[in-house]
């Protein structure tokens, strides 16, 4: 596989390469919206931060594949953040 990915232009590298970093972070993200609801937290606040998260890391891929490594890096720890966010929730109630 990875001579494959190698055999790509840059941008379908990058492409890949984003797609792999969603797949590393879901479940983290998963985690931390179960823990969130199953501890109580509020629907609606797990469903704006999680929408949040989502739009987030859309904009990371995008900005993956654009080579933007600054603004992809801030969106990856917007996402990170936001995961925390969902996470912690149980303990701010």
């Amino acid at each position: 596989m990875r001579g494959e990915v190698a055999a790509l232009p840059p941008d379908k590298r990058r492409a890949y390469a984003a797609h792999q970093n969603a797949y590393e972070n879901f479940p983290f993200f998963a985690a931390s919206v179960i823990i969130a609801i199953t501890m109580g937290v509020p629907v609606a606040t797990v469903n704006w931060l999680a929408a949040a998260y989502v739009v987030v890391r859309i904009a990371h891929g995008l900005l993956y594949v654009a080579d933007a490594a600054t603004a992809r890096s801030l969106m990856f720890l917007a996402g990170l953040l936001l995961n925390i966010a969902i996470l912690v929730q149980p303990a701010l109630r």
